[in-house]
């Protein structure tokens, strides 16, 4: 059975683009809109005509009736609670939020794990800014859907250029902490294989399983003991609450990586020597 898209309704929809719909308008088709958005000529994306010059005018794909009109996306999901919503002001509310995320997480954190010389947790640390990113993200942040500041914030789904930025930007820094942490133990074990055991384990805690569970634990939280729904409008105490939630259960993950990486010796080495004999088997059955 096909998933039900979510159309938005109600005056001055705020579009994709940071557009306003008008309240009442014309299709392509002479059907007439009011206070919503439609599918027709688009049934996997609702839209919507627009005031003014924004968005991309109607008569190049024949979706409003005036070729003159504009229209813009009402929504870039299908599920109400992964709505973005881009006010007119988002470039520069989630620029500052991307900047804070960045101040206080890739900066400052690190730099007072450097001084006070935890540099173990440092070095597993640096691999899960992602995490920490999924965190802070939740709901695109705390307040109305024009005010949020971290809706590009490591917005994995986003068709906008700030997102999908930030996207590679939190992802290439939390490469460049997993080479760092592999790089390191070769350099210190002087075993190839036990840097390649260190990056096993790095990898599935960083990028397999913990954005998912995050997400989806802060989710259920909200929904079932805040009562939030939908597209999880939070008030700044919710937010921090649930926000709070994501970021234990990343240092819990963090930690975990840790504790095997420390005792890589009786978890790790015996797997990566398993793993080395196949491929040596391999090699010289191909060799034969």
């Amino acid at each position: 059975m096909p998933e039900k898209i979510y159309i938005p309704k109600g005056k001055d929809i705020l579009t994709a683009n940071g557009c306003t719909c008008k309240n009442e308008y014309k299709t392509a088709s002479g059907k007439t809109i009011k206070n919503a958005c439609n599918i027709e000529a688009h049934p996997g994306m609702p839209w919507c005509a627009v005031k003014g010059k924004c968005g991309i005018q109607g008569g190049n794909v024949g979706h409003v009736e005036d070729e003159n009109q504009w229209y813009d996306k009402c929504t870039l999901s299908t599920k109400p609670h992964d709505i973005i919503v881009h006010g007119k002001h988002y470039f520069h509310q989630n620029m500052i939020g991307i900047i804070i995320y960045i101040s206080i997480f890739v900066i400052i954190i690190p730099i007072i794990l450097y001084k006070y010389k935890f540099y173990e947790f440092l070095e597993v640390y640096m691999p899960n800014f992602d995490l920490l990113a999924t965190a802070v993200s939740f709901g695109g942040g705390p307040g109305g859907k024009n005010e949020r500041i971290f809706q590009e914030l490591y917005n994995t789904n986003s068709n906008n250029l700030m997102g999908q930025t930030s996207t590679v930007f939190i992802n290439y820094i939390s490469l460049l902490g997993l080479t760092y942490l592999v790089a390191r133990s070769v350099k210190v074990s002087k075993s190839i294989a036990k840097g390649w055991g260190m990056g096993f384990i790095a990898l599935f805690f960083t990028y397999l399983v913990p954005n998912g569970f995050i997400s989806a634990i802060q989710k259920k939280f909200a929904s079932y003991f805040l009562g939030l729904e939908f597209d999880f409008t939070a008030t700044l105490p919710q937010y921090l609450i649930v926000v709070s939630l994501g970021l234990v259960i990343a240092g819990a993950f963090i930690s975990i990586e840790r504790a095997i990486l420390d005792n890589h010796e009786a978890l790790l080495d015996p797997i990566i020597k398993q793993i080395l004999h196949i491929t040596d088997f391999l090699d010289k059955m191909l060799k034969m």
